[in-house]
């Protein structure tokens, strides 16, 4: 796991977050907009996978 400069762990949907790749909910007890194609949405697994794979690389371990 990722820390930041104050050596406090930085999880994995943070980063995707903070990347702009997933949203967080503002409120969550709200409905979201209506989806018409949800084959275009990622799966946050597959986007966790992703995640922890490049995360893998740049610390040179191999997934």
């Amino acid at each position: 796991m990722r820390r930041t400069s104050t050596n406090e762990p930085v999880s994995a949907l943070d980063r995707l977050v903070a990347t702009g790749r997933i949203h967080r909910a503002i409120d969550p007890g709200v409905l979201p907009e209506p989806i018409d194609n949800r084959t275009e949405l990622p799966s946050l697994t597959e986007l966790l996978i992703a995640e922890r794979d490049e995360e893998r690389l740049r610390s040179g371990r191999t997934p």
